[in-house]
Formats: C-alpha cells, structure tokens, sequence
C-alpha cells in the first residue's frame, strides 16, 4: 500500500490525494506514476511555502479558481526539463546519414523546398536546434529552403531557455568539439547557439493531450518529422493513444514520428504503424488504418446526400441551405481528423456551388492541411475574390505566407483581417506571434495583449468560429502562457 502523498486535517488524505492528481491529469494532461509522487510531494509543500498557503488543500481551492502563479510553479516543479545536444546517439547517427539524406533528396525531386519538424515536449529546444545544426550541415543551399522547426512544450521556462538559445556546458557533454566552435559562441561559461539557428526555430505553448491538433496556425500540419522523447511517462495509456492519434494526422503521407528509446507504446487503432530496424524503431503514417471504419468514425452529422439543386433556378435561399449543410459536413470531418473524406466532399460540390466563397476557404484549409501551400494560396485567393471582407479568409493567407517566409506580405494580410473587425482575437494572436518572430518585440506583445484582453472580456465558454474545441477560456491561458514566455 503507497502511502498518502498528503495529510492536512479534516481532509480525507487519500480524497485530497485523488483530487489533486486528478486536477493535474484533467488540468496539464499529466498522469503521475508512484515514483513519480515524492516530486509532487516535494512540489505541493514548496508552493504551499512560496504562496501562504495553509495547507494543500488551501493550494488546491487556490489552483481550481484559476490561480496562475501557482499552477505555472507546479508545472515547472513536476516536468522534467533536462536534455542536452546530439542525445541519443543511435537516432541521431540514422537521422543524420539515412534519414535526412533520403528525405531531401525526395523533397529536390518533387520540386519541393520545404522541410517541417516538430520536437513535442522540446525542454529547453536542445533537440530541436540538433535538428538545425544537422540541416546546415546537409544543405549547402540552405538559404534556399523554408524550414519549419517548432518546438512545443508546457514548460514555460524552458521555452524561454529555448528562445534564448543559451546552455551550460553539461548541455552540450554529447556535441563534438568542431561544432561547439562552428555553431555556438563562449560567454561566460554559458554557450549561446547562433542567431541563424535561432532564427529557423520557433518555440510555443502546446498541452499534447488537451490541445487541439493539427492546425495550420500552430504549423503543426504536415510534418515531416516529429521527435517525441521521453514525454508518455507523464501519460496514461487513453491519453497516450489520444497523442498518437494526433501525432498521425499531423504527419505527412511519409512522415516519421521517432520516440525516446525508452518509450514502448501501443499504437494500435492510432493510424500509426511500427517499424523496427535492428535497434531503432519509429512510427509511421499506417495508410490502411485511415480507410477502415476505425480510421473514419462516424460524424455526428451523418453524410448529407449528394446536392442536387439548381444554382441557377433555386431560391438563393435554398442554395444557401444547400452550401450550409455541404460545409457542416466538411467541419465535422475536419474536426474528426478526416481530411481526405473532407477534400472529396467539398470536390464533388465545387463545380455546383464554386462561385460560394466559403467553398473556396475550406479548400483552401484543406490544402494548407496538407502542406500544398501554393495550392492553398490560390484557393484562398478565389475566396477573396468572392469575398473581400471575409476576415477569415485575410487571416488563412497571412498564415499561409507565413508558412511560406513571407513575412512582410503576411503581416499586411493580418492587418487586413483586424480591420474587418478590430476585435478578431485569432488575428491578434497570429499576428503577435509572427512580430515576435521577426524580433519586433514590443509591437507583438502588443498584439498578444490586445488579443488577451479581448479573451478575458468574452464569455470564457465561447468557442471559435473554425476551432470549435477551443474556447476563449483555454485560448487565454495559452495566451498568458506565450507573454509569460516573451516577457
């Protein structure tokens, strides 16, 4: 029998136990295993020092009404964010000699100069900036290519470590001697990796199990590669099977996903299926699995029958209900992650309704999705055309420019859509985001601001127009996560 993590009088200590557990799990989408309690233990009593709180159970009341500063202190106490350059030599070798090599070949031969990573769970970007130096190192003509390389984490602190790009020397045991000197500067016993690397990478606030995933905002579509390691210790097996499900659909139709060599998972009934290669293993997109009913659950809206009604005889009334019910049905597709089944409904529909501009935004949502960024831009074009003042529209090209290192044009397009409505907190966010990146530090944190406070003045439970799963509740606390970050 494990003892009780806490004892605070006239509380039940196994009843407080499971409901701060529970808060966790429901909260950070953590799941702590027994030897993983002493920590908690360790971090519950310092908080409770640190913020004057009587007892745990105090700390608890504190954490549930929306305490901040408290739960921001737990996240950082309870997850792990040690890790270092060039780690796991094995993976690293495959990647650098076979993998990688194989993958750019393939992209120069389709013609393509786009390559997108995401290390999930990126501590303090270690991984992700091993990933930049072996790219450098394998493109000669580097500067010819859009590389996305994103980082996630919930650990705010060590986003901020990442966007910093500044270690000790215990972070870099693994990194030979010639790129020490060739990728980072010496300062004061810390080694700062150079703002060219810097500068391919981008870091934000991501919770793998609650979040929603992929979206072409966070860039987190058509991945190439995704580097998990050492993060579904944290998990338990529902919510492991949740990530993997959306680790699959934010793959290319090639995509690798590569875990920790610890990390044994089950990936049935996830769209992924293992390969295993000597000692290596990964995962990768398991094509077959997406067209069974298992890949395809059933929408909740039911498949509406093929429209049959004439554009050019039919009430324009009747032609709306029409392209409504078409595009409820894509939605929900969407949400389901079944882009395919989404992409072939809305073909089937265009040559009828393709004078509709929202027939051409989800096409263009569509293709984004599947990494087709000119496709996209084309299709989001049609959609302007159709409909100059569709603010969601100006906010999908300036995305799409942006994934296309455009980022002059993109912040244009973002101004566009705040000017259709002032109070349009994706644009906000986005355009934030991108100021950030291009080193216009204080108007993007203007802007993560006016998005906050537009939030925070909104019904929490509101949800997004096209992100249904997110309310402006949880787009605040991602929010607050991001300043906490940049400030």
């Amino acid at each position: 029998m494990s003892l009780p993590l806490f004892s605070d009088g006239g509380v039940e200590a196994s009843a407080l136990d499971e409901a701060m557990l529970d808060f966790i799990r429901n909260r950070l989408g953590i799941t702590l295993r027994e030897f993983q309690k002493d920590s908690l233990r360790s971090a519950v009593a310092q908080a409770c020092e640190h913020f004057a709180h009587a007892t745990p159970a105090d700390l608890l009341n504190a954490l549930r009404s929306g305490a901040r500063n408290e739960l921001e202190y737990l996240t950082l106490q309870i997850t792990v964010g040690e890790s270092y350059f060039f780690r796991d030599s094995r993976q690293i070798a495959y990647l650098r000699d076979h993998w990688l090599p194989a993958l750019i070949a393939r992209k120069r031969q389709a013609g393509s100069r786009s390559i997108r990573i995401l290390s999930a769970g990126c501590a303090g970007g270690q991984e992700i900036y091993t990933l930049a130096i072996l790219l450098n190192q394998a493109l000669p003509d580097i500067d010819a290519w859009n590389l996305h390389l994103l980082g996630s984490d919930i650990n705010t602190a060590s986003l901020a470590q990442a966007l910093q790009g500044s270690y000790n020397p215990w972070s870099l045991r693994a990194t030979p001697p010639a790129l020490r000197q060739q990728f980072f500067t010496e300062e004061n016993g810390e080694y700062l990796i150079h703002k060219h690397l810097r500068n391919q990478a981008r870091f934000f606030y991501l919770n793998l199990v609650a979040d929603h995933y992929p979206t072409v905002a966070t860039g987190t579509n058509a991945l190439d590669l995704i580097l998990c390691r050492n993060v579904f210790i944290y998990f338990d097996p529902p919510s492991i099977t949740t990530v993997l499900r959306k680790f699959s659909a934010c793959l290319e139709s090639q995509g690798v996903l590569m875990l920790g060599a610890s990390d044994i998972v089950d990936c049935r009934d996830t769209g992924l299926r293992l390969v295993q290669q000597e000692d290596l293993f990964w995962y990768e997109r398991d094509h077959e699995w997406a067209l069974t009913s298992a890949g395809c659950p059933a929408t909740a809206v039911g498949k509406p029958a093929l429209a049959t009604v004439s554009v050019a005889t039919a009430p324009p009334a009747v032609v709306q209900a029409e392209v409504d019910e078409v595009l409820q049905y894509v939605q929900t597709a969407l949400r389901e992650g079944r882009g395919q089944d989404a992409m072939a409904w809305l073909e089937r529909h265009m040559p009828q309704f393709g004078d509709h501009a929202r027939m051409w935004y989800f096409k263009a949502r569509l293709l984004a999705d599947q990494g087709d960024l000119t496709l996209a831009e084309e299709a989001c074009l049609r959609s302007l055309a159709l409909d100059s003042t569709d603010k969601h529209s100006h906010l999908l090209h300036a995305i799409i420019l942006s994934e296309q290192n455009r980022p002059a044009e993109a912040e244009k397009a973002f101004r566009k859509s705040i000017f259709i409505d002032n109070n349009f907190i994706e644009a906000h966010f986005q355009l934030g985001m991108l100021l950030l990146r291009g080193d216009k530090r204080k108007q993007g944190l203007k802007s993560l601001h006016n998005a906050l406070r537009i939030c925070e003045q909104s019904p929490a439970g509101q949800v997004l127009t096209d992100d249904p799963e997110l309310t402006l509740g949880r787009l605040a606390e991602i929010l607050r996560k991001e300043l906490s970050i940049y400030e």
